[in-house]
């Protein structure tokens, strides 16, 4: 089993947590397959508030993925422009499955993860 916890700010968890975001974007993807994907919200909340199933990853342009998901992108064109704007190619990772917990919560032995962390277990469901 390999599961993944991944760092999103604050403002776009909300928006995956209120289904306006159903796609992740990301400059990298990861190498090992994941049944899960856990959510950690950067400050100042912190802490992982939800996981999901990555569903297709989509890689292409930057202005493709906006061209395609612009709608449920949970992003404006600038700041996703922005955020990808020195690569040739990224990716856009579909969000299914979308479990949340009832407290956010940081567990002992996991640190922030910076970009993703690789785990070989479930956290608490």
């Amino acid at each position: 089993m390999n599961n993944l916890i991944i760092s999103i700010k604050p403002q776009f968890v909300e928006k995956i947590l209120s289904g306006e975001k159903k796609y992740e974007f990301r400059r990298r993807i990861y190498k090992q397959d994941v049944d899960k994907i856990y959510i950690y919200q950067t400050l100042p909340e912190q802490g992982i508030v939800a996981y999901f199933t990555p569903g297709e990853i989509i890689k292409d342009t930057p202005q493709k993925l906006w061209d395609r998901f612009s709608q449920v992108s949970g992003t404006t064109e600038e700041h996703l422009l922005g955020y990808l704007h020195d690569l040739d190619e990224a990716y856009a990772i579909e969000i299914t499955n979308l479990k949340t917990f009832d407290e956010p919560f940081i567990p002992e032995d996991i640190k922030s993860p910076q970009a993703y962390k690789y785990i070989d277990f479930d956290l608490k469901e």
